[in-house]
């Protein structure tokens, strides 16, 4: 997906001026070759592919299939296919009010979670306490 491709060009990026970074500091002595291998290590320079795996997944299941289905077919068939305001703003309102806080947030958190070894139970904790205590669902909707 776009999404995938994006995330794998910035790692990109970010690991070529990191190994600029490195070659720079290198040149300057001793110690700070002592301590870019240090914050090199800690960093890492390489292409994080679970990382680009989140995006791929979220990006081609969530936002490719799922979302083509229910805007598609499930909006239509809720709020027909009409383009005047009333039914824009029915399906305006659901998605701000209904979609992304029930399935398009946590999906992300989902993946996100099982990636990083959390069990669902523990993705969704994560999110819950993000909406409680990090208002991300204001946040999405001032954005």
């Amino acid at each position: 997906t776009k999404a995938c491709a994006a995330d794998l060009v910035v790692q990109w990026f970010d690991r070529a001026a990191e190994k600029r970074r490195v070659k720079n500091t290198a040149d300057g002595g001793e110690s700070s070759k002592n301590e870019l291998t240090t914050s090199t290590k800690e960093k890492g320079t390489s292409i994080d592919y679970r990382r680009a795996l989140v995006f791929l997944l979220y990006g081609g299941l969530y936002q490719g299939m799922a979302q083509e289905y229910i805007y598609n077919d499930i909006y239509a068939t809720l709020f027909g296919s009409g383009m005047d305001i009333l039914t824009a703003s029915k399906k305006v309102s659901a998605e701000m009010f209904v979609l992304t806080p029930l399935l398009c947030i946590p999906a992300a958190y989902l993946i996100k979670g099982l990636m990083g070894g959390k069990t669902i139970r523990g993705a969704l904790k994560k999110y819950r306490d993000d909406v409680v205590h990090k208002k991300i669902l204001f946040i999405n909707w001032s954005e």
